[in-house]
Order: structure tokens, then sequence, then C-alpha cells
């Protein structure tokens, strides 16, 4: 993907679950393969003053808590429990992440399809 980028093409680092990597952005840039990036999510947080990234006009630099709001915050809390208690009831829990094991769940521990 790298190799076929044009001058204008930048790197948004959105969702990522990695910390970005300065030196491979900063090799990019020097190489002129990319006009430049927004990032959220560092390998330092909250990132340091002295960082080289601050620095670079080419870059625009958000912070890691995009998420943040205080329904969010409470939400962190109260949908697991509400999982949990769901699976303690032998209810299927809404967030189920293996829909192939549903039904033989059910069976053994739930009290309705």
């Amino acid at each position: 993907i790298i190799s076929n980028t044009k001058d204008a093409d930048a790197i948004i680092g959105v969702v990522s679950r990695q910390p970005f990597n300065r030196r491979v952005f900063k090799t990019l840039r020097n190489c002129r393969i990319i006009a430049g990036a927004g990032i959220d999510v560092t390998v330092e947080e909250p990132i340091a003053a002295d960082n080289p990234l601050i620095k670079m006009p080419n870059v625009i630099l958000t912070g890691h808590s995009a998420f943040y709001s205080t329904t969010s915050d409470a939400e962190l809390f109260y949908k697991p429990m509400t999982q949990v208690a769901m699976a303690l009831r032998g209810e299927w829990p809404l967030y189920g992440l293996n829909p192939e094991v549903k039904e033989t769940w059910l069976q053994r521990w739930g009290t309705a399809a």
C-alpha cells in the first residue's frame, strides 16, 4: 500500500489499536512518500511535551479520548455487568460473540431461546 501512495496522501490513524510508529512516519515523510498524518494513539500517553511529532507541521495530534463522555464512562461498567446478569438468569447475552454455541448454551443453561 505504501509504495502506491502519492505526495498528497496522508496517514490517518482512526480507531487504531496499535500506537503510531514515529520512526516509520519519519522515514515516510523524509522520503516524501506521504504528505502528513493524523494521529490519536502514541507510544507514550499522554504524549511528552518534547515529542518530535508535536513540532512536525504536517502532523495533527488528537487526544486518545474521543470515546469519553459521562455516558460512555458509565457504560464501561454497566454493559459488562448487565451481560453477566443476563447469563446468570439463563438469558443469552445481548453481545454474545459465539453465535455457533448459542443453541447449545441455551439448552444447557438457558431459560428461553
